[in-house]
C-alpha cells in the first residue's frame, strides 16, 4: 500500500493452485498474476493516519 498526494495504490500478487489425484490420474494447475489499484482519496482524507491490515485473505484500510 502507498498514498501519494491523493491516491491510494495498492498492489499484489495472488497464487492459485489446484491438485487432483483420482486414481487413474493426476493433474496440477498453476496459476499467478500481479495486480494493481489506484483510488482517489478525498481532499480531506488524513493520509499521515492511514492504517492496514490483512487477515483471512482480507485487506482492511482505514483512512480517516
Amino acid at each position: 500500500m502507498q498514498i501519494s498526494g491523493d491516491r491510494l495504490t495498492i498492489k499484489g500478487e495472488k497464487k492459485i493452485e489446484k491438485e487432483d489425484k483420482n486414481g487413474d490420474y493426476y493433474r496440477m494447475e498453476r496459476a499467478c498474476g500481479s495486480f494493481c489499484r489506484v483510488v482517489p482519496l478525498p481532499e480531506t482524507a488524513e493520509t499521515e493516519k492511514a492504517e492496514a491490515t490483512f487477515g483471512k485473505g482480507l485487506l482492511k484500510v482505514a483512512i480517516p
